[in-house]
């Protein structure tokens, strides 16, 4: 863990720079765009696609983000009483200890990456639901403001295409959510960098080409949008691909005369040798594993004298070790924050959802 942070400090600046050029690209394809297409179009860019954007990604990944990033500790590592006294329970040894911690940490990964992959359908749902809305605005809208959207390269057709394609690229982009936690959880900061800077500056120069080069009018914001998503969610993809790639490899290679226990303790993170197990799944650890490690950490954090009782304590408190598909205080942590994004979104964009119900694209 300690290696872990501070090879994350040291890549921090890396995670900021790609921050301050994602906001330069950004700001300069604002400029040459808004010269290139209609007030109407750009209304609609700016307002309703932002907004419906940020309604989908604010309830369904927002709480989530927050709560996994809580129990991050606990994905990525296991006190070193809660190991030892687990395989002190048989006869295994420090072997027995250190292949019972992996388990642990792959139970409870599953458990966190159980309840992230929830977010997809429920992102799929907020869709469903709050795509209509804009949609019947654009046609009320087709019928009142004929005079002002005369010339324009705007259409009740078009809308509602940009519109879907819109409320598309939001929920692949949350197809990769759990791949982000998981990069996040393990301070995988280089990784987020690269892929979210190239997924914003595709979308900048595919922007720019769709909407000055091609003139495709509203329709080039949403396909910028999914091409963005789909770069975002794949470049997660490959970059774990890649990792269980070579984990299967530094595996392989140990298997000649060194102990395969030994050898997974030196994995890349997140420890992962397909990226089936990444996908949401109910193959959990056994009940016996489970129980035992329990019973004999809350004895041990009982003892005086004993330096990380508390924090054996709070992995228990914070994240239970049943064998139940998902963690339900992770769950529940995660519905509360949910609800304070719902009241974060109504503050922070409460002007947008005002420009949206009585005012045109053109107004906006």
């Amino acid at each position: 863990m300690a290696y872990q942070a501070g090879s994350a400090l040291r890549k921090l600046p890396i995670l900021i720079g790609s921050q301050f050029i994602s906001r330069i690209f950004t700001f300069v394809l604002n400029v040459l765009v808004a010269r290139s297409i209609s007030l109407a179009a750009y209304g609609m860019f700016s307002v309703n696609f932002y907004l419906l954007d940020s309604i989908i990604l604010m309830i369904a990944r927002e709480g989530l983000r927050r709560a996994c990033t809580r129990y991050a500790p606990f994905v990525t590592h296991v006190s070193s009483s809660t190991a030892s006294s687990t395989g002190n329970d048989g006869v295994g040894g420090k072997h027995t200890s250190s292949s019972i911690a992996n388990e642990l940490l792959s139970h409870r990964r599953q458990q966190m990456l159980n309840a992230v992959w929830g977010c997809v359908p429920l992102a799929t749902v907020v869709a469903l639901i709050v795509t209509p809305f804009f949609l019947s605005r654009s046609v009320s809208e087709g019928g009142v403001i004929d005079e002002l959207m005369a010339g324009t390269d705007i259409s009740i057709a078009d809308q509602r295409l940009a519109l879907w394609i819109c409320a598309l690229a939001s929920v692949v982009n949350v197809v990769g959510e759990p791949l982000y936690v998981l990069a996040d959880c393990h301070l995988m900061t280089g990784l987020r960098a690269t892929v979210e800077t190239v997924a914003v500056l595709a979308r900048c120069v595919l922007t720019y080409i769709f909407v000055v080069v091609l003139r495709w009018g509203i329709l080039s914001f949403a396909l910028a949008q999914l091409a963005y998503a789909a770069i975002f969610t794949a470049g997660y993809f490959v970059a774990f691909m890649r990792i269980a790639q070579r984990n299967r490899q530094r595996i392989a290679a140990g298997s000649k005369g060194v102990d395969l226990e030994a050898t997974s303790l030196n994995l890349e993170a997140p420890h992962i040798v397909s990226i089936t197990q990444i996908l949401p799944s109910t193959r959990l650890i056994s009940l016996q594993v489970l129980s035992r490690t329990g019973s004999s950490s809350v004895a041990q954090s009982s003892k005086p004298g004993l330096e990380d009782g508390d924090v054996v304590a709070a992995e228990q408190a914070m994240f239970p070790d049943d064998a139940s598909w998902g963690n339900r205080s992770l769950v529940s942590l995660a519905a509360s924050f949910t609800k304070q994004s719902v009241w974060k979104l109504l503050l922070t964009e409460g002007e947008k959802f005002v420009l949206v119900y009585p005012f045109s694209y053109f107004m906006r």
